[in-house]
């Protein structure tokens, strides 16, 4: 890297809502509703059933901790789904140039800067702060809305790529 290279990284947490909740909730009824019924067909192999039943429960209510890492590179916002912690996947890589408009989701006149979107991206922690912004920007003819939460340091280092396309 040369000392003209910008990167920056930040970690943001996904908070739980009542939806997550609900799911969850869901996930263990539907384990305990799939264990009676195996139980009653297999009742000679019910405690594997719950046990399996069970462990896949788990795994599932664990994929709703979710955290998202930030990085941005010279330009290029890439993000990352971290899974409890353990597991990671690349959600997106967009290069910032490329937003029409980036505007904070707590200004009154977002939605009209905003515009038509054909598809929306929330890679925020799930509540609307004064940190939550909305990048849109086009790809293959899609309107393509990114909702995130970059820290002071990720807002300034996009205001030098886009000074004139925050709002």
């Amino acid at each position: 890297m040369n000392s003209n290279d910008v990167f920056k990284e930040q970690l943001v947490a996904r908070k739980s809502n009542s939806k997550d909740l609900l799911k969850k909730i869901g996930i263990v009824l539907a384990a305990i509703v799939l264990t009676i019924i195996g139980a009653s067909l297999a009742p000679s192999v019910a405690l594997f059933i719950a046990a399996g039943l069970g462990w896949v429960a788990f795994i599932l209510i664990r994929r709703f901790n979710v955290e998202f890492e930030y990085i941005l590179t010279n330009g290029e916002l890439d993000i990352d789904k971290i899974f409890n912690k353990l597991k990671r996947k690349h959600a997106l890589t967009v290069d910032v140039r490329s937003f029409v408009v980036m505007v904070s989701m707590k200004n009154p006149s977002a939605k009209s800067e905003i515009g038509n979107i054909s598809k929306v991206l929330d890679y925020s922690t799930g509540t609307i702060t004064d940190s939550t912004y909305s990048g849109v920007y086009e790809n293959d003819g899609e309107r393509i809305q990114l909702i995130f939460d970059p820290n002071e340091e990720i807002f300034k280092a996009i205001k030098m790529y886009i000074p004139r396309k925050i709002k």
